[in-house]
């Protein structure tokens, strides 16, 4: 068994996090300098985005997505997604 594509790694993520509200999860696919942009504001640092998606979670209880689709640029060094409120 091989190791999971960067796509399947994204999808993970959005089960493993977001699905299963799991901001603990991000230990396991965000670096610590992560920084992530978001309404125009970064979020930098791994723990900082966690704390973020604890608020965001605690706010939003109602939260669920559907993924529509993965995919990988050109190179292969990007990964977008998208998804839609559900």
């Amino acid at each position: 068994m091989g190791r999971p594509s960067s796509v399947e790694i994204v999808e993970e993520f959005w089960a493993a996090v977001w699905k299963a509200r799991n901001p603990e999860a991000i230990d396991r696919f965000v670096v610590d300098d992560v920084v992530l942009t978001t309404g125009g504001v970064d979020v930098v640092s791994k723990d900082t985005f966690k704390a973020w998606v604890k608020q965001f979670l605690e706010k939003i209880t109602d939260f669920e997505f559907e993924s529509v689709e993965t995919f990988l640029n050109g190179d292969g060094s990007r990964v977008a997604s998208r998804w839609r409120d559900s």
